[in-house]
């Protein structure tokens, strides 16, 4: 490959962990044991009443279930909370589908009690 004038060929130390396989690999595994860790957490505060409680706090403090726009700068503002409570979500459903259909039940007990 040529190099381009002005732009010098990147020296071996430029181009970090890419530059040697092993250094990759563990990283990936890094990568994959942090997001089985994540997981598992998420799975472990959605396994009791009080963990739903605050995930579903959370989705709907971020809007997930009403409009974000405003007709103003404001609708910027509430569509990425709404976006960190689709995430949420999301992760939610792909965890556990159960505790989604856990929480929505909870809510509507509680709401229940509250009127």
């Amino acid at each position: 490959m040529s190099e381009l004038p002005g732009n010098p060929a990147p020296e071996s130390e430029d181009r970090g962990e890419l530059s040697d396989p092993k250094k990759v690999g563990r990283k990936g595994l890094m990568d994959r044991i942090k997001d089985r860790q994540a997981k598992e957490d998420a799975l472990f505060v959605l396994s009791s009443i009080q963990g739903r409680r605050f995930y579903w706090k959370l989705m709907k403090r971020c809007g997930i279930f009403q409009t974000s726009f405003t007709g103003n700068n404001t609708t910027f503002f509430n569509e990425g909370m709404r976006n960190v409570g689709l995430e949420l979500l999301k992760d939610v459903n792909e965890l556990s589908p159960e505790a989604y259909l856990k929480m929505i039940q909870e809510s509507k007990l509680e709401e229940s009690k509250n009127q």
